[in-house]
């Protein structure tokens, strides 16, 4: 019995259905680069190839697969949609002899918007050596960090494809999580099956909240994601078979390249990963930090180790992602340093097996308040003068010795501004830019859950900058940390944060983990009443 619908065509109600047809779906999670067209060709080649043994009736590739996802202005290079088309052609030919394959890149549409990328978010099936447009990404998203219709333009709704006997019907971009709002013909015949490519960026958001609200498409489906890093964005992979009649669903690996076979409609269902949320967020910028690196061309990454929970945090994480032998530790104490912060640096590096250098900037920091003289008698300039000479020394080692400055701070710092402007703010990488004060401790903790990793000095001090003598924070972060982080979620700058926001404005990548990131999902001017 088919479904009855709306006079707008939406799905009412469905009954259980039969398929007659039968198929085994390869579905492949890759990695790609933006913009790296003949890469992510080859990535994709690479991926089916995994799967042509064990003879699959279609093979299914993510969303922009061949482009690489948030291209942004890119998108306005004519020269790139160019080459990018003929990178489509080029992988429908490399594909001649294999089974059909659906897979996302964008097309240029007939529209001629001025100052607009004029493309078409699609999903294209490669058979027999040529493309098909099979749909085209009908809602555009405009808020966070998604600005589609700068770039994009609305598609038509997407047809039925048939393969195997079994009806399918394609998806692309956010259209699967706006289901209901698509209107389909009247006289079209209903899909056994949805497969959608959606590249999701993870922002902590429960597995759980997606799954159920997929399970309302009244159709099984899937739900093929990448996986990666891109600049501070993170795709979680765990592509997702949800059959909503059954209850059931399955997924591919987190955080992980991935492929699978689904045998439709009898497919067995595995149970779904479930990590805690520290080893989400553990995974995640391990991740984010390594395709950084990596995707950069880069090799080495620096990072000045304090003696506090932030820099300790950002340590344990570098090293998982890219290993101790990629990564040098600076210990840059003062006069105003406790000993044991730099003993407890040292502990912790020799844990890990990561080359740990101590300067001292007491050399530097003494010339600068000889030669400043009545302006170094301000406490305000002597502090920022600290910070400031520990990341010119950090910087110099990178300019020496090539590679990358990795910032230490946290989400409530940046928030209320507690940090010096070209000082402990410099690095081209905020790996814990997105948790607050509170979360790195938790995270922490975790990282400490089976042995001692981070020294037990570094976890119960008193937060301190140590920038004077018996300094300490002078917030109580339990309290304000979920205070501030309320207004960031909910768009909100009071007061205590607007007159930090020029920093924020010059501030690294932070990688995101959160629904609110600072960075190019939130607008806030400097200049304001």
């Amino acid at each position: 019995m088919p479904p009855k619908r709306h006079h707008s065509g939406r799905v009412k109600s469905i009954k259980c259905r039969r398929w007659s047809g039968f198929m085994k779906i390869a579905i492949c999670q890759i990695n790609t680069i933006t913009a790296d067209l003949e890469g992510n060709v080859q990535r994709c080649l690479d991926a089916v190839n995994q799967t042509i043994r064990d003879k699959p009736d279609l093979i299914v590739l993510p969303e922009m697969a061949v482009c690489g996802p948030f291209a942004m202005d890119i998108l306005l290079d004519s020269s790139f949609v160019s080459a990018l088309q003929t990178a489509n052609l080029d992988f429908a030919w490399l594909n001649r002899f294999n089974p059909p394959i659906l897979f996302g890149s964008l097309i240029a549409s007939e529209k001629s918007i001025s100052n607009h990328g004029n493309l078409l978010n699609s999903a294209l099936l490669a058979s027999n050596g040529t493309n098909e447009i099979v749909a085209q990404q009908k809602v555009l998203w405009d808020f966070d960090i998604h600005h589609d219709s700068r770039w994009f333009c609305s598609g038509e709704i997407s047809k039925i494809i048939r393969i195997n006997n079994t009806n399918i019907r394609p998806l692309i971009g956010k259209d699967v999580m706006n289901y209901s709002d698509l209107v389909f013909p009247e006289n079209e015949k209903e899909p056994d099956l949805i497969i959608a490519l959606h590249n999701a960026v993870f922002a902590n958001q429960d597995i759980q909240e997606k799954i159920e609200h997929l399970m309302k498409i009244p159709y099984p489906s899937i739900v093929v994601n990448q996986v990666g890093g891109h600049d501070g964005l993170i795709f979680e992979g765990q592509s997702l078979f949800i059959n909503p009649q059954k209850q059931k669903c399955s997924a591919l690996k987190k955080f992980q390249t991935d492929t699978n076979f689904l045998s439709f409609p009898n497919t067995d269902f595995l149970p779904i990963q479930k990590n805690t949320q520290e080893a989400d967020w553990l995974e995640a910028i391990c991740l984010g930090i390594r395709d950084f690196v990596h995707k950069n061309n880069l090799k080495h990454v620096y990072l000045g180790l304090s003696g506090g929970i932030d820099s300790a945090v950002t340590t344990v994480l570098a090293c998982q992602a890219l290993g101790p032998e990629n990564m040098t530790v600076l210990s840059l104490p003062s006069r105003f340093n406790d000993p044991r912060s730099t003993i407890s640096s040292q502990e912790l590096c020799n844990t890990l097996n990561i080359n740990f250098l101590e300067i001292s900037i007491e050399p530097f920091f003494n010339l600068f308040e000889h030669e400043l003289n009545t302006l170094a008698k301000n406490e305000n300039v002597l502090e920022n003068i600290q910070a400031r000479l520990r990341a010119v020394i950090l910087m110099a080692h990178v300019n020496f010795y090539g590679g990358l400055l990795l910032n230490t701070s946290n989400k409530t710092e940046l928030s209320l501004g507690y940090g010096t402007l070209y000082g402990d703010m410099a690095g081209t990488l905020s790996p814990i830019g997105d948790l607050t004060k509170p979360e790195v401790y938790q995270l922490a903790r975790w990282i400490n859950r089976s042995q001692e990793i981070i020294p037990e000095f570094i976890l119960n001090r008193k937060p301190s900058a140590e920038l004077r003598l018996n300094q300490v924070d002078p917030f109580d972060y339990p309290i304000i940390s979920p205070q501030i982080e309320n207004y960031v979620q909910n768009n909100q700058s009071p007061p205590s944060m607007r007159a930090s926001e020029h920093k924020r404005h010059q501030f690294g990548t932070i990688l995101k983990l959160s629904q609110k990131t600072f960075g190019n999902g939130r607008f806030i001017p400097i200049t304001r009443r």
